[in-house]
């Protein structure tokens, strides 16, 4: 009970940061682009169900490094992966990270097996209060553009999307 609390209270300690951070100017300092998905990834896997055949993988050059925030940015990829294993639901799917590195910078495709986003949806989803849920609010994704786009001056995407394969395409300046 008590390493549940204390992970409980991590947590609660972290959504504090994160909108503390989205208000201000945050210090952006060297990562690596592979822990923080590594780091991210085994969050989520902790958090769905048993029965779950959900599987997450990663891959790509795991040497790169990028100024940014880390907090904010593992809530980027924490937003995108959320809205994979809702799209994927109950049955089996998979949710794949792949990172690059080419002459314009950083590229990270995430990808999932889940039941896609209609072309017509595909700037929507980014608007705030936009949302194909009954629940939520519609703030993950609009969130996770300005996290990407404004602060650390990336861009995000739709890369491609249908029933059984919807890519996202991330990508940081060198």
């Amino acid at each position: 009970i008590l390493d549940s609390m204390d992970e409980d209270i991590s947590q609660l300690s972290d959504i504090s940061e994160r909108f503390s951070k989205i208000g201000s100017k945050p210090q952006l300092k060297n990562l690596s682009i592979s822990e923080l998905i590594s780091d991210v990834s085994d969050y989520i896997k902790n958090r769905l169900p048993k029965q779950s055949g959900i599987v997450i993988t990663n891959s790509g050059d795991s040497n790169i490094t990028t100024k940014g925030d880390w907090i904010l940015l593992s809530w980027a990829l924490e937003n995108i992966m959320k809205n994979a294993v809702d799209a994927i639901g109950t049955g089996k799917g998979e949710i794949s990270l792949v990172i690059l590195k080419n002459e314009i910078g950083i590229q990270l495709d995430i990808s999932d097996t889940g039941k896609g986003i209609p072309r017509t949806d595909w700037k929507n989803i980014f608007r705030p209060g936009y949302s194909s849920k009954r629940r939520g609010w519609g703030l993950g994704l609009s969130l996770t553009q300005r996290i990407v786009e404004e602060i650390h001056g990336g861009s995000i995407q739709v890369l491609s999307s249908e029933p059984g394969e919807t890519i996202f395409r991330i990508n940081f300046p060198l």
